[in-house]
């Protein structure tokens, strides 16, 4: 027992010496309390472009799935897949002959009642047929008029046209194939534009607007794209709380539809914002809290702050320019505790 008494005195006898030595450290020559010296920022106004990350998908600017009207063996395939296909080119034609008969005899019978109905028109004037008569020729003829295009667009059911220019996928399909309204034949994608489209917080549904600037990056390239919202949903998700919003990308270096990209939208710029060293900001359960250096002391002062950027803080509420914010020691300091300084900076210098 007497040996564990001499420990514990031992042991309290040491963290005596070294509270009064760590005491000895905070005092000066005089006994009073050292001098810390701090790092401070001082708050200069400098412009700032609010920005807000998000992350989107690229999209075909236009894309369709090809399909036939109507139901058929294929006759022909006229497209190579991936290849590029003009507006208004015949891709796809489906065993269509007898189609092609009634079309031929509907514009046969066409042209015969209309020049049956010149020749009315011409008795006409000269009293040698009545006005009846006449009618009933016109009628024909305008009903054959009706039937050759009637059988024209039933014949067109049984073609695939490019709908536009773009790049046509992989096939689906083969001649012969049986295939009805509902058999995907191949996709078209116009991609020398494309369309970035991304979800942004309903907070910022009053910041977007038309020709806002977006950039942003894509895992296949170091290169940093830029594009402009065209388009703005008008209402906001009830079960996301978001709003979606596209812009448009002008494709020149192979984009592809579907990419992942990481965007930053920028909104307006605030002329005079302050912005300080995050290192500054200390956190509260009451909020946020900086300490200033005022008349050689230390000062608390609450603030609010909106956004961050890789080392900096905007300070939207409690600081004016030119205070000088405590950036170092801020564990050590305490109201009213006078302080020196180590070294100044502000926004010009970072």
């Amino acid at each position: 027992m007497q040996y564990i008494f001499k420990a514990l005195f031992a042991v309290t006898l040491f963290f005596t010496l070294v509270s009064c030595g760590n005491q000895e450290d905070h005092l000066d020559k005089k006994g009073g309390p050292s001098l810390i010296s701090v790092d401070v920022f001082v708050t200069t106004p400098s412009p700032f472009q609010l920005k807000h990350k998000a992350t989107g998908s690229l999209m075909a600017y236009e894309s369709v799935n090809l399909t036939t009207e109507s139901s058929g063996k294929i006759k022909t395939i006229r497209f190579k897949e991936g290849s590029r296909v003009v507006k208004g080119t015949l891709l796809v034609e489906l065993q269509n002959d007898d189609l092609k008969a009634q079309v031929e005899k509907a514009d046969l019978q066409q042209k015969m009642l209309k020049t049956e109905l010149g020749r009315k028109d011409e008795l006409l004037k000269i009293d040698g047929i009545s006005q009846e008569e006449y009618d009933q020729a016109e009628n024909a003829y305008l009903t054959a008029v009706a039937n050759y295009h009637l059988d024209l667009a039933n014949l067109n059911k049984t073609r695939i046209y490019a709908p536009f220019t773009g790049l046509v996928g992989l096939r689906q399909v083969s001649e012969g194939d049986f295939i009805t309204s509902n058999t995907p034949v191949a996709t078209l994608q116009q991609v020398d534009q494309l369309k970035l489209e991304f979800d942004l917080p309903e907070e910022f549904a009053h910041q977007l607007k038309i020709n806002t600037p977006v950039t942003f990056s894509v895992a296949t390239s170091d290169s940093l794209y830029k594009a402009n919202i065209y388009a703005i949903e008008p209402m906001v998700d009830r079960s996301t709380r978001t709003i979606k919003a596209r812009a448009l990308v002008k494709n020149t270096d192979r984009l592809v539809p579907g990419q992942f990209a990481d965007i930053v939208v920028g909104f307006e710029t605030i002329p005079d914002a302050l912005l300080i060293p995050s290192q500054a900001i200390i956190q509260e359960l009451q909020g946020q809290r900086v300490w200033l250096k005022k008349g050689g002391k230390v000062t608390p002062v609450s603030v609010k702050t909106s956004e961050y950027t890789s080392s900096s803080v905007l300070v939207s509420k409690g600081l004016q320019p030119g205070d000088t914010v405590i950036t170092s020691g801020l564990l050590q300091v305490k109201p009213g505790m006078p302080v020196g300084v180590k070294s100044v900076e502000n926004s010009n210098q970072k």
